[in-house]
């Protein structure tokens, strides 16, 4: 209940009469002006959609890779783009590349708490659930895809084993992708373009 009054009060996504809609325009702004609130707002939904067994698969997708976000609430006053991922090795631009990843992961914990506080017969939503969080990118200034951090968290009901530190070495994403689908119990041997064997040790 208290979610839905603080959706209904988001500015109006209503359009004005007989404008319509036109493919590829994005629609009259109908988020909360702070990032932060639109964030927990989204992340709390999704806690409410797996809770009540809606749905079984949720996305979050936070900006996009060429976002100019300002997160000024992080004394960060300046576009993530191109003045933060793009830092060239600068040490202020690399301070605010932590920075603001810090308080991503931030929102992770959030999430993760939240499925952690609801109890269901064989555990928490958390324990039956997987979340995969990662980037495409390990480097914005190099555009990287080496040395990528990945977190996975929950267990998939005992399937998998948390609470770990594991380094892979030349290992490919996809075969991640095939392990973390087996566990939910969808069996494959392939992902992708390039994913043809589930990953070990997860």
């Amino acid at each position: 209940v208290e979610l839905e009054k603080q959706i209904q009060v988001n500015p109006s996504t209503v359009s004005p009469p007989g404008s319509g809609c036109t493919a590829g325009v994005r629609p009259v702004a109908g988020t909360p002006k702070d990032i932060r609130d639109h964030v927990t707002q989204m992340l709390d939904l999704m806690v409410l959609a797996m809770q009540c067994d809606a749905t079984r698969v949720l996305t979050f997708f936070y900006e996009n890779t060429v976002t100019g976000i300002v997160h000024s609430f992080l004394n960060v006053n300046v576009d993530y783009h191109g003045n933060v991922t793009h830092h060239g090795g600068d040490a202020t631009k690399l301070a605010n590349y932590a920075t603001v990843n810090q308080w991503i992961v931030t929102q992770l914990v959030y999430f993760m708490n939240k499925l952690k506080a609801i109890q269901e017969p064989d555990g928490t939503l958390l324990d039956n659930s997987v979340i995969f969080f990662s980037s495409e990118l390990s480097d914005g200034d190099a555009h990287s895809h080496n040395n990528l951090p990945v977190v996975v968290a929950g267990s998939a009901g005992g399937k998998l084993k948390p609470g770990r530190l594991v380094q892979y070495q030349g290992e490919k994403m996809a075969n991640r992708f095939i392990a973390l689908l087996n566990a939910v119990g969808v069996p494959t041997t392939k992902f992708g373009d390039d994913g043809t064997t589930s990953i070990a040790g997860l």
